[in-house]
């Protein structure tokens, strides 16, 4: 461990805060949903990309780390709805040429507790 009296008083903090942070998530994580957007076509893409997150959060998962890769891959998840749903939202923009959009990825997770039971993948707008 480092010497703390070495330390100016806020570094000494963070030294003491770094092995309370949750560990990354081992494994390969989800591509980027700003990574998808800059393929050729990502309206196509949508039951892959549901496919693909299914894969790594299938159905048991906790909800934890569900919020984490999502997180990871850029969307934000906000809090439960009364019925246990929880939706993770990314907001970008994707390039046609020089025609700009706006786009939305949502994955809807539905859970019991704390544990994924199942999700759903929609792609805004559904047309390029």
């Amino acid at each position: 461990m480092l010497a703390m009296k070495s330390l100016p008083p806020l570094f000494a903090i963070a030294a003491l805060a770094l092995p309370s942070l949750p560990a990354a998530a081992a494994g390969p994580s989800l591509p980027s949903f700003g990574e998808i957007e800059f393929r050729s076509n990502p309206a196509a893409m949508v039951e892959d990309v549901r496919a693909d997150i299914a894969s790594h959060i299938p159905a048991g998962s906790s909800l934890a780390t569900a919020r984490l890769m999502l997180g990871e891959a850029g969307a934000r998840c906000h809090a439960p709805h009364a019925d246990g749903l929880v939706q993770c939202r990314y907001h970008g923009v994707h390039f046609t040429g020089d025609i700009v959009q706006n786009v939305s990825w949502t994955v809807d997770l539905a859970t019991a507790g704390e544990t994924v039971t199942s999700l759903k993948v929609a792609r805004h707008p559904l047309y390029d």
